[in-house]
């Protein structure tokens, strides 16, 4: 007996009894050889083979796991005629060994498909989490409809819905939300609302995840929203944009614009005014305090792993790697030195102009002029690093008190997100072997000193603040004059005290 690896799929024809009750043998007949050839011609060109009939329902094998569902989707789409009824598809899909017995197949992912095929509404197409782990998952609109109990299965299943074009179903708060006519937007083109409280619910739309505009949104998303109150809609995620997102807390809706408009439609049920609120890009009106990026804190170069490394000043403020000629200064770190190298002309440090290209040490505390105003630098009392540059304010994200906001590379909502900064000749490795597994892993500077979730403030009152460090190995650190002081236990701070996580300076300020 032969065993392969197939995606089984189990179509029929939704709430058969009751349709055909009044239909006759000759009827029936004719439903079934209807639904075979319409089965045959979407599954064959997606390279599925039918297996065997059940009565309404049809059994058929795929090699692949997206094309299998691509044939579902185009199937659920469709009906099949019986007198003047339209009778609604269902499918369901699971992928694994199966043995070949003649013309049959048999094992465990034909039992689980039959079985999730019970589940599975009209005009829907369900699959297991298996199915989905073989998948082109950038192909496949798809949401979780749960996790279940199957007979003769042994572990528990997590389902999947794939969504077809058409279709965009509502998580229950979003319907209901939806027929009270109590949804906000929010979109890169709509107007904003002015104001919103806690128990808002939000649906982020126009957006393209991963992108600098949805990036930029998301530091504005406002703070004292709970994660479950804010959804995303979208129709395919990569697959690690998808698990960091739900991850944070955050819904998904899956669908079109065009899907989640007619769905919207048929909710509805306000007066013309209106209830359903835009909100914008600009949150501000209820904000009592910004954190906000202060500069940038030069650390030595990791003893052992690297020779230096540099970030670039850019144009917008903000300290990263520049692309284009979209940069101003680079500041190149040493294990004994710090270097100053400007892209253009205007840029001068403690008075002295610097000539574009050449690059300057810094010896002294002074300050750095630029076309965007003066960075002051501070010499600080610390092993592991040598200056402040201290800047103009950028990336402020307004909260309100009674917040705590987590910082680091994937906080929690409400978070400050500390963007993991790369660039391919960012950093000179050293020649060991532990620093030539850490350029072949694509490590980053960020990566390394700044942690997934690192620290955590508490805006008690508009000014004070409780600032905890929450990583085990990562160190969180305060300025007090020319001191950097390690978070061991929270601290209270007051207005413009600057904390340090990794190389970002950062501060609270009143609004």
């Amino acid at each position: 007996m032969a065993t392969f690896t197939k995606t089984v799929v189990f179509t029929d024809i939704a709430n058969y009894t009751l349709s055909t009750a009044k239909a006759s043998r000759e009827e029936l007949v004719q439903l079934i050889h209807n639904h075979e050839t319409h089965t045959k011609q979407i599954f064959e060109p997606y390279g599925g083979v039918l297996v065997k009939n059940l009565g309404d329902s049809f059994m058929a094998i795929f090699d692949s796991a997206s094309s299998a569902i691509k044939a579902c989707l185009e199937i659920v789409e469709s009906t099949i005629s019986l007198g003047d009824q339209e009778l609604a598809i269902r499918a369901s899909l699971a992928t694994g060994d199966v043995e070949e017995i003649g013309e049959d197949y048999f094992g465990e992912a034909v039992n689980l498909s039959a079985r999730i095929n019970s589940k599975v509404p009209a005009g829907e197409c369900w699959f297991a989490n298996r199915t989905r782990l073989c998948m082109n998952q950038k192909e496949i609109p798809f949401e979780s409809v749960g996790v279940f109990e199957f007979k003769g299965i042994p572990d528990d299943i997590e389902c999947f819905r794939a969504v077809a074009p058409t279709q965009c179903i509502f998580p229950e708060k979003i319907e209901r939300q939806a027929k009270l006519g109590l949804l906000n937007f929010i979109s890169p083109s709509q107007a904003p609302r002015a104001a919103f409280s806690r128990s808002d619910i939000i649906v982020i739309r126009g957006f393209q995840i991963g992108t600098p505009p949805f990036n930029e949104m998301l530091k504005k998303l406002p703070s004292h929203l709970p994660a479950e109150n804010i959804y995303l809609l979208a129709t395919t995620l990569p697959p690690l944009e998808r698990k960091e997102w739900l991850h944070k807390g955050y819904g998904l809706i899956i669908g079109t614009e065009e899907a989640f408009e007619n769905t919207l439609q048929e909710y509805k049920s306000i007066p013309d005014s209106g209830s359903s609120q835009t909100l914008f890009m600009d949150f501000g009106v209820q904000a009592d305090v910004n954190i906000q990026n202060r500069g940038f804190a030069v650390r030595k170069p990791i003893n052992g792993l690297m020779v230096s490394y540099y970030y670039d000043l850019l144009k917008d403020g903000t300290w990263g790697f520049q692309q284009g000629n979209n940069g101003l200064l680079k500041v190149d770190v040493h294990a004994q030195a710090t270097y100053l190298t400007a892209y253009d002309q205007g840029i001068s440090y403690n008075g002295q102009p610097l000539s574009a290209g050449v690059p300057v040490e810094i010896t002294q505390e002074g300050s750095i002029q630029t076309t965007l105003g003066m960075i002051q630098i501070v010499s600080v009392n610390n092993r592991d690093y040598r200056w402040l540059l201290i800047n103009k304010a950028t990336q402020a994200q307004e909260s309100n008190i009674g917040d705590t906001i987590e910082f680091g590379r994937e906080p929690s909502h409400p978070g400050y997100l500390l963007t993991e900064r790369v660039h391919a000749r960012g950093i000179v490795w050293g020649s060991n072997d532990s620093a030539r597994n850490a350029e072949r892993h694509g490590y980053t500077l960020d990566r390394i000193i700044i942690g997934r979730q690192q620290a955590r403030i508490s805006i008690d009152q508009s000014e004070r603040y409780t600032l905890t460090s929450i990583h085990k190995r990562i160190p969180t650190f305060v300025v007090s004059d020319n001191n950097m002081l390690m978070v061991s236990n929270p601290v209270t701070l007051q207005p413009h005290a600057l904390f340090i996580l990794g190389t970002r300076i950062l501060e609270v300020t009143p609004i």
